[in-house]
């Protein structure tokens, strides 16, 4: 399970397979970065953790990059995860205080398209209530997503995780679980709210996945950030999960990809970090935190393609 199934558009899911691939599609570019210090080179490629069939084969720049590391990558090894730890902490921090529920929290509007979902989604409505906006979100991007055409089991990182696993690669996480479920879990509740508000109003809009894609297939982290961040705009609120969900995380994790790029001579390892894409877009990416630590960032794909 991603504990990060990322409300309104940020998208992504996490159970995914691996995939043959030969050359990459002439129209795509990879979403991907280096960064170099002395001996250590580490590449950021940014993933969507749900894709499909004809995002195959990929660009070959994303397999040459993992080619030339020594180590994978990745926020968080799903593959890895205790499933009774897991659903301890998720079961910690699911439910609504006693005696409340959502219907004291979310608007008319909000509530009867709750109950529309649960009738779609054949869930026990007494239970969805009392659940917390977050783990309320989880359900309904899931619900989403099992309309498209995208699978959880074709996303990028998983690609190469089944890879490293195939190859005996080292597997480095930038996280634990903790970290990502208090992530999204203890941001402010007022900001859990408005997501719920907008995920529920979003709960038909099938095209913003595949408009999430496009960006990432043409390399356009501007306008990737620009699509999803107009739900902040319209809707502030939605500002302080924003912040907990990308900037604080971009933050933490740079501090993390700071300390593989000043590994001793000894040590002599190059890092392909795969993480969610949107963490490599905007003004707090990872990239801009690595640029305020001194390094130098370069993007692998022609610049012309952010424009």
């Amino acid at each position: 399970m991603n504990i990060l199934f990322k409300s309104f558009k940020f998208i992504n899911v996490v159970f995914l397979s691996f995939y043959v691939i030969a050359h990459a599609k002439e129209n795509e570019q990879a979403f991907l970065w280096q960064v170099q210090n002395k001996h250590i080179t580490v590449y950021l490629a940014g993933s969507i953790h749900a894709l499909n069939e004809r995002h195959y084969p990929l660009p070959q720049a994303y397999l040459d990059a993992y080619q030339k590391s020594d180590n994978l990558v990745v926020e968080l090894n799903v593959n890895k995860l205790d499933p009774y730890i897991s659903q301890s902490l998720i079961q910690s921090k699911m439910w609504l205080p006693v005696n409340q529920t959502l219907e004291k929290y979310l608007s008319k509007n909000a509530l009867d398209a709750l109950k529309d979902f649960n009738i779609r989604n054949k869930s026990e409505y007494e239970k969805l209530i009392r659940m917390r906006p977050w783990m309320v979100i989880e359900q309904l991007t899931g619900y989403q997503l099992k309309q498209t055409q995208f699978k959880a089991d074709l996303g990028l990182d998983q690609y190469f995780l089944q890879m490293a696993e195939k190859n005996n690669k080292p597997i480095l996480e930038l996280e634990t679980l903790e970290q990502q479920i208090t992530a999204i879990a203890d941001s402010p509740f007022h900001s859990q709210i408005a997501a719920l508000e907008v995920s529920l109003s979003q709960l038909d809009d099938k095209d913003y996945l595949e408009k999430m894609v496009n960006y990432w297939e043409r390399a356009d982290p501007v306008g990737l950030y620009n699509f999803v961040y107009q739900d902040v705009v319209q809707n502030p609120n939605l500002g302080p999960m924003m912040k907990s969900l990308l900037d604080d995380r971009n933050k933490s994790m740079a501090d993390v990809i700071a300390l593989y790029l000043n590994q001793p001579i000894s040590r002599r390892n190059n890092y392909f970090v795969v993480v969610g894409a949107l963490h490599l877009t905007g003004p707090n990416s990872i990239q801009k935190q690595l640029e305020r630590k001194g390094y130098f960032v370069q993007p692998l794909f022609k610049k012309e393609s952010i424009n």
